[in-house]
């Protein structure tokens, strides 16, 4: 579920919402690298049961469990094709 942010408004009221999703954005949870391929085979491996989805608290918790899977494919650049991209566009 979300969690719920109050602000003070520099007006003098307050504002709230509701942050929808964690930031999971430290995680690498794509497929364009052979590692990446590597790291979703183990994670289906120990988490997939067949007829059941598993959503992502579960990999959250199998990682928390198991913090080694996300050494298969750490220390990849994300975004290295926009990186890249990047370079050739300043020579």
């Amino acid at each position: 579920m979300g969690t719920y942010i109050e602000k003070t408004s520099p007006v003098s009221f307050k504002i709230g919402g509701i942050e929808k999703f964690k930031n999971l954005s430290h995680f690498r949870w794509t497929l364009d690298e052979p590692r990446d391929y590597i790291f979703v085979k183990e994670v289906f491996r120990r988490l997939y049961k067949k007829k059941k989805i598993f959503l992502s608290d579960e990999i959250l918790q199998l990682l928390e469990k198991e913090p080694a899977l996300m050494q298969i494919n750490k220390g990849i650049v994300r975004n290295q094709g926009y990186i890249n991209s990047l370079k050739r566009d300043i020579i």
